[in-house]
């Protein structure tokens, strides 16, 4: 954790999700809203810090938190002529990739 203080947002969407028996549309929605805070927040952080770098200066910065997005947001998007497969069965073979690398570590470790 760094030094900061936790922004009050924050600490009142985790404090949302800590009461007991809290229905499920409201957690996920909370959650979502967890998502959404903490995604802008990474992402004008990292901006920040690529915006005053003397050494990038032309670039595109996405911040992908699931295979779905990385399939909308950056295959279709900048994967040029090349034919994808269904959202579906890339999902399907990203988690079970995913799958696959964290039974390595977990052996490994």
């Amino acid at each position: 954790k760094s030094g900061r203080a936790e922004p009050r947002e924050l600490r009142r969407l985790r404090s949302m999700l800590r009461k007991p028996n809290l229905p499920r549309h409201v957690r996920d929605r909370t959650y979502a809203r967890l998502r959404g805070y903490l995604t802008r927040r990474y992402f004008e952080d990292r901006m920040a810090v690529l915006s005053n770098s003397p050494v990038v200066n032309d670039f595109t910065l996405l911040v992908l938190g699931s295979p779905e997005e990385l399939y909308r947001d950056f295959l279709e998007p900048f994967g040029g002529d090349r034919r994808l497969p269904s959202l579906r069965s890339f999902v399907g073979e990203f988690k079970g990739l995913l799958k696959a690398v964290s039974d390595v570590r977990r052996k490994a470790a």
